[in-house]
């Protein structure tokens, strides 16, 4: 597919959270797990990117939680 058609994403830092556990699996809720899934199918098709921004990288590093930061990281 042509990489002018894929669509450019980005999610919040709290969706980043939540993939992480769905993905770690410990989701917050069910739901998260098929976004998971439906995301991981549109990157692997080449239909949108998930791109992290400045801003992601610093609230992810001001996180004190090991854990929940490791998992967002994933």
């Amino acid at each position: 597919m042509e990489t002018s058609r894929r669509r450019t994403v980005y999610l919040d830092i709290n969706h980043w959270y939540a993939l992480g556990e769905a993905m770690a699996g410990h989701p917050q809720k069910p739901v998260h797990v098929d976004v998971l899934h439906q995301l991981t199918r549109l990157v692997k098709r080449g239909w949108i990117m998930i791109l992290l921004s400045a801003v992601n990288y610093i609230e992810l590093s001001e996180n004190p939680r090991d854990h929940q930061r490791e998992e967002a990281a994933n």
